[in-house]
């Protein structure tokens, strides 16, 4: 068991319910999942072991109860680490930036583009940019990255009549 000095602030619940286990005093699944929860969105760097070594639940069952949380900070990252790949910046440069090694950009990289070819090619029928976001599940920072990378798709959505007029009403 963890040492009380060595809890910080935001397992302090969580650490008193454990000690409570310890001495008979059970606490519910919808507790343990409540307190978990609230663990990893204040401390997502903590182990899963530790967590479930403080509210005295199995590893799996942590693993069960922040998967989703889990799923979006990743899905978050993966969004943020295109989006700066696609501005030209370095996987180092990104990895620095994200907290995360160079080598994890890569592998993040890696996976993209099977996730941007649905959307790629509905911002090449002209589809708005925000649309494609909520259609595809990405970040609206995201999907304005990949349209301002297909000029084809930026073309599509403004007609050159559009654009010239456009370009009037704004230096007029």
């Amino acid at each position: 068991m963890l040492e009380a000095s060595s809890i910080t602030s935001d397992l302090a619940d969580a650490y008193a319910a454990g000690l409570s286990a310890k001495h008979g005093d059970r606490i519910t699944g919808a507790d343990a999942r409540v307190l978990a929860r609230e663990i990893y969105e204040g401390n997502p760097e903590y182990p899963q072991k530790t967590i479930a070594e403080v509210l005295s639940v199995s590893q799996q069952s942590i693993s069960n109860y922040i998967r989703d949380l889990k799923a979006k900070k990743d899905e978050e990252l993966a969004s943020k680490i295109g989006v700066l790949a696609r501005l030209g910046w370095t996987q180092e440069e990104i990895g620095q930036t994200v907290g995360v090694t160079r080598r994890r950009v890569g592998q993040i990289l890696e996976g993209i583009p099977d996730l941007v070819k649905l959307p790629i090619s509905r911002l090449q029928s002209g589809i708005p940019v925000d649309e494609v976001a909520e259609q595809s599940g990405l970040s609206i920072p995201y999907a304005w990255a990949m349209a301002l990378d297909l000029k084809d798709a930026v073309r599509g959505m403004f007609s050159t009549a559009a654009l010239g007029r456009i370009g009037s009403m704004v230096f007029s």
